[in-house]
Parts: structure tokens; sequence; C-alpha cells
């Protein structure tokens, strides 16, 4: 009775146990990706020496206003030139001068002279090029990462994302059945990316209920249910 059992359940074609090997290989390959992208951007990002920089005063409107968010770059990527807006340090009358965002409106004995945007006359301290931290790129309000609806948006984003089934994914109707899930798109058809036809979605489900109900009753008669 077993073996006939057995054999029976040799029979069933699509019956496949537990996930094909293929996209257990698929699984891995994409995680493996995504891992070393990951890698990669934080190499870049910690390379390029990017930094996120919150403007404190109105010196430099209107180009940028107190809160607003201002991303640099490293200077071993883009060395700054005049007419740049950088962040620096610097000293006045030896008082260290903490990191802002002037702009570079000239150069004097090596040294760059800078000024705010709304300021009337340039500063009066002398920068040198080794205290300049990065030149700005972009700016955006501060509000935006402020913002909790901007917040969760973007998390809802990431978990769409992560929860987004793959086109081979398999899917099941009932959930509570015995034995193994049978996709009811073949394999095929995912892997040409050919759409299946209504008729041929249709023959497809009944012949995977059909098999489920096999796959039930070979169980039920080999736990002796009968």
């Amino acid at each position: 009775m077993e073996q006939a059992i057995r054999r029976q359940a040799a029979a069933l074609p699509l019956a496949v146990a537990g996930v094909p090997a293929k996209s257990r290989s698929r699984v891995l390959l994409e995680w493996s990706i995504s891992l070393a992208t990951v890698t990669v951007l934080v190499i870049l990002v910690l390379w390029s020496g990017l930094h996120i920089n919150f403007v404190g005063t109105d010196s430099m409107q209107p180009t940028y206003d107190p809160t607003d968010v201002v991303v640099t770059i490293g200077t071993n990527v883009v060395e700054p030139t005049i007419g740049d807006a950088v962040v620096f340090e610097s000293e006045l009358y030896g008082t260290p001068i903490p990191p802002h965002i002037h702009r570079l409106v000239g150069q004097e004995d090596g040294k760059f002279l800078s000024k705010g945007d709304n300021a009337a006359k340039q500063d009066p301290w002398r920068i040198d090029p080794d205290r300049i931290s990065g030149k700005a790129i972009f700016s955006f309000p501060g509000w935006v990462i402020r913002s909790p609806l901007v917040l969760g948006l973007i998390l809802f984003a990431f978990v769409v994302a992560a929860l987004w089934p793959t086109s081979e994914e398999d899917v099941s109707e009932d959930t509570d059945s015995v034995g193994p899930q049978v996709p009811l798109v073949p394999q095929g058809l995912l892997r040409s990316g050919r759409p299946p036809s209504p008729g041929a979605m249709r023959k497809r489900e009944a012949r995977v209920k059909e098999q489920q109900i096999q796959l039930q009753a070979l169980s039920e008669a080999a736990r002796g249910d009968f």
C-alpha cells in the first residue's frame, strides 16, 4: 500500500517538495546583490566625504535659509574654487571659528577669502585650503526630514519594497492544504515574459486543485485516515 502511494505521488509532475532549487538560488543571488550594492554605496559615501550640514543663521540668504540642509562633497573629489559655497573651519586672533558655510570670494597668500551672501563685507579671517571640509552640491528645506508625513511615506516605501512579491513567487489559493504548493503560472511562461491567456490560467487552476485533492487523499491514506 505504501509503495503504491509513493508511485502515485511520483506520478504528479507538478508536485514538488518545498521551494524549487532555482528559486532558492535566485533569492540567494538577490540578497548577495543587495548586500554588495549597500557595501559599495557605503564605501563611496565614505570615500567621497559626503556630509549633511544644517544652516544655523541667515548669513547665506537668499541661497540658504536657516534650518536648510546642505549636502557637501569632500575636497578630495572636487577641488573648491572661488565662487563656491563651502563648509570650513578657521580662527580669528587665536579663537577657533566653528564649521559653517560661506562663499569663497577671493584668495590671498595661498589662503581663501570668504563672505556670506547676505553680508555687506567679507569675513575677517583667512581660510587654509586644508581647513575646507566640503563643497556644497545641493540643498533642501529642513522641514523635509522633520516632517512626520515625509518620514512615514519613506518608511511605507521601504516596507512595500521589502514585501513586494517577485514574479516567480508561488501562488496558492488554499494555504491550509497539505502538500507542496504549485505555482499557477507555468515557469516557462514566467521565464519567457509572455502573459498566459485566461483559458490557460483556468486550465492551470483546475489542474492545481485536482493535484491538491490527490495529494490530500494520498496524505490521509498514508496516515491511515481511510
